[in-house]
């Protein structure tokens, strides 16, 4: 837990969370943290995850509490499928909406690729769980 009192400044990059703070700055890797909670009448976070992919198509974010994979599309989903580095299949979902939350928490931890397509789009990301 750490007491946020001298914050200045918070991003999310890439590969880590960086607070800057009155003596320095100081980065977090995304898999040291488990939450981020925030308290005090200015503090209102907008959403919780870690997101993943933005683009006009779709975005994804994965919250790692829940163990939840949320996708909201541009276009309707046909599929959604998630493998392990070795190309075994471990969810296969269809949906035929814009938006679909992909339950991970039956998987072990570990590197996942995830494939989504639907009218006309097919989109690959990794994942670590």
């Amino acid at each position: 837990m750490y007491a946020l009192d001298n914050l200045d400044k918070m991003t999310f990059g890439e590969n880590a969370l960086s607070l800057y703070m009155k003596n320095g700055k100081t980065d977090y890797a995304y898999s040291t943290l488990s939450f981020i909670s925030f308290n005090g009448t200015n503090a209102q976070p907008t959403s919780v995850g870690q997101p993943m992919a933005a683009d006009g198509d779709v975005n994804v974010s994965y919250d790692r509490g829940a163990a939840v994979l949320h996708i909201v599309s541009r276009v309707p989903l046909t599929s959604v499928c998630v493998y392990d580095v070795q190309g075994h299949q471990h969810a296969s979902l269809h949906s035929g909406g814009k938006t679909l939350d992909v339950p991970l928490a039956h998987l072990k931890q570990g590197v996942y690729v995830v494939t989504l397509t639907g009218d006309g789009m097919k989109k690959s990301m990794k994942i670590i769980k």
